[in-house]
């Protein structure tokens, strides 16, 4: 369905309700903010109405991006989840494929904030189609260390699961600002491409695997010493990559090493994991799991905006059998739609037993082991 001129400028419930408010009870401040969000919002869907989407043109721009080697070494990232590996589209992938798509807004609100915690909303919408996914961020104002400075403020400790004990401390202001903007760009990153077509975004994936392959082949000693070289620069020197691939580095890395330590390096450097953690994934010989279904995961998506279930209770109770069943929640959905019937079924028969039981006594514990397949 096409945008109309009534749906840009009807009238919200929020704004009939600030109508009917006596004047001493509103807020001009507040006022402002609604004015200049709301204008904001009529501009953008104004020029989507005026400069559609030229869908050839929009998929031209992505898969021309991957063709270049500079952008194509950063559009797959890779990091261990449970006992598997994942790989996927990159936070910078997603960055050019819904600017290049065009008439997509991304928006990120703050709806509540306390001295523990920010809870932020993010919000992307296809202005042409006003398809909308987004997510609620709970941001804890805190940071774990080892040995915290005498002049961190330390809130609590915990031992990880390797038995070593840390610490929780006050994050400082750019600790806090660094981790919401990486939990925000990974949430743009995974409600932002699923308003692109999958065929896009795995044909722009392939193009950019193909051209660095290409370019690793006119010159693999250059392309070692450009991957060991980025690693130095964020702290990671060439003895733990020997480490890692268990071999020397005098020795020439093949391209499927090449373009997994690409894959690791994007995805340290944007946030979505650290050294540690392929270094003990390392140490276990786990192997590489295939890649994720997106069109499977669309699929759930769809099976669950039908049925509606209270997010407050659907997300943890998904994120608890994903948790349960050691693979991400991207995962857990492209294996259920792929299961038979008998197994979607007994799926949601767990959930409705959970939602029961949450009602009654929250979202926290295993609930009898309702998560576990």
């Amino acid at each position: 369905m096409g945008i109309t001129k009534e749906m840009v400028t009807k009238e919200t419930l929020p704004q009939r309700f600030e109508k009917s408010l006596p004047l001493d009870r509103i807020d001009p401040a507040a006022v402002a903010a609604a004015e200049a969000a709301k204008a904001r919002i009529q501009s953008a869907y104004l020029y989507a109405m005026h400069n559609p989407r030229d869908f050839n043109q929009a998929r031209d721009k992505i898969l021309t991006a991957c063709k270049r080697p500079g952008f194509a070494e950063k559009v797959e990232y890779s990091k261990p989840i449970g006992n598997k590996k994942v790989r996927g589209p990159s936070v910078r992938f997603a960055e050019l494929a819904i600017r290049e798509w065009g008439n997509v807004l991304t928006e990120t609100t703050i709806v509540y904030e306390d001295e523990n915690q920010r809870r932020l909303h993010v919000l992307c919408i296809d202005l042409e189609t006003n398809s909308q996914h987004g997510q609620e961020l709970v941001i804890t104002k805190t940071v774990e260390r080892k040995q915290p400075t005498s002049d961190r403020e330390v809130i609590g400790e915990r031992t990880n699961t390797k038995g070593e004990k840390v610490y929780i401390v006050a994050a400082t202001e750019d600790e806090l600002f660094n981790k919401q903007n990486a939990m925000i760009s990974k949430v743009k990153r995974n409600e932002g491409l699923r308003l692109i077509p999958t065929d896009i975004i795995d044909e722009g994936v392939e193009i950019a695997r193909e051209t660095i392959k290409n370019e690793d082949a006119k010159d693999p000693a250059s392309a070692k010493k450009k991957i060991l070289d980025s690693f130095s620069e964020i702290g990671i020197k060439p003895n733990a990559i020997k480490q890692f691939l268990g071999h020397s580095l005098d020795d020439a890395l093949t391209p499927a090493e090449l373009g997994e330590l690409r894959r690791m390096y994007r995805a340290i450097n944007d946030g979505e994991a650290k050294w540690k953690d392929y270094m003990e994934k390392g140490e276990e010989g786990e192997k590489e799991a295939p890649e994720i279904d997106s069109g499977a995961v669309t699929k759930f998506d769809e099976w669950v905006a039908e049925a509606k279930p209270m997010a407050e209770i659907f997300i943890p109770f998904l994120e608890e059998t994903a948790k349960a069943n050691e693979m991400t929640v991207e995962q857990l959905k492209a294996e259920i739609v792929k299961s038979p019937q008998k197994e979607i079924d007994n799926f949601w028969d767990r959930y409705t037993k959970y939602a029961e039981m949450a009602k009654k006594r929250g979202t926290k514990g295993n609930e009898g082991g309702l998560f576990k397949k």
